[in-house]
């Protein structure tokens, strides 16, 4: 758990992965200092996070999970993802501009830089320290 102390010494990894993690973390500073305190100088730290509030986002989560998961257990969709998506986008670039510099930024599947036109978007950021 990324939100309490690793067992690994300051400085270890030269890249650390957050690939849809982010957006789950209750802790979110907490976990972002844990990375950068394990996260060697110069390490690159690559996350992806969902365009979760987009409307491309929304609009797939509709069509596709949403129907999937009502037909299936007969309850609905919104309760879920509110406890599962707890960081939205723009809080979770703004807790990582705040301890690493963003070096590149993708969007998919459009290359314009839009959370309601995109699914997801990648960064790959640097620890300064």
């Amino acid at each position: 758990d990324c939100q309490e102390r690793i067992d690994f010494p300051d400085n270890y990894f030269d890249r650390v992965l957050a690939i849809h993690i982010l957006e789950h973390l209750p802790n979110l500073p907490k976990a972002l200092d844990e990375i950068k305190r394990i996260l060697m100088p110069n390490g690159l730290f690559s996350v992806v996070i969902p365009c979760e509030g987009g409307l491309a986002y929304s609009l797939a989560r509709q069509i596709s999970t949403r129907r999937i998961f009502e037909k299936r257990y007969q309850q609905k969709f919104d309760w879920l993802v509110a406890c599962e998506h707890i960081n939205q986008p723009d809080e979770i670039i703004s807790e990582l501009r705040s301890r690493f510099r963003i070096i590149h930024r993708s969007f998919f599947p459009l290359v314009i830089p839009s959370v309601n036109l995109n699914l997801v978007i990648g960064l790959t950021l640097v620890n300064p320290d």
